[in-house]
């Protein structure tokens, strides 16, 4: 005695449609999330925030002044800076706001 085994066609579309529903799910759920880059360059702006770096150049009349961090903040590691206090190269100072391609920092 000879068994078919074999599905009908749209039994195959079928199971098809309802894997690729259950294996898209998946890869939005579980697989994307690990894929996503984790590194701080890219990231939005309030990350930045709260960030501390130190003073390599002080602001004068007519020139910001520059603030280099140990891990690249949004891409660089060096950026400038608005201060409403005196600082002096050396100081510590933590990112308050970012305006631009400007860091508004408080001194430490």
């Amino acid at each position: 005695m000879l068994m078919d085994n074999t599905l009908s066609f749209s039994w195959q579309l079928f199971i098809w449609a309802i894997a690729s529903c259950i294996f898209t799910f998946l890869w939005f759920k579980y697989i994307r999330p690990i894929m996503t880059d984790r590194t701080k360059a890219g990231i939005p702006r309030e990350a930045a925030i709260g960030e501390v770096g130190q003073v390599i150049r002080r602001p004068e009349s007519g020139r910001r002044g520059m603030v280099r961090f140990t891990t690249p903040l949004l891409g660089s590691e060096e950026w400038t800076f608005i201060c409403s206090t005196d600082v002096t190269v050396g100081d510590r100072v933590k990112v308050t706001d970012v305006s631009g391609n400007t860091l508004m920092v408080n001194k430490l």
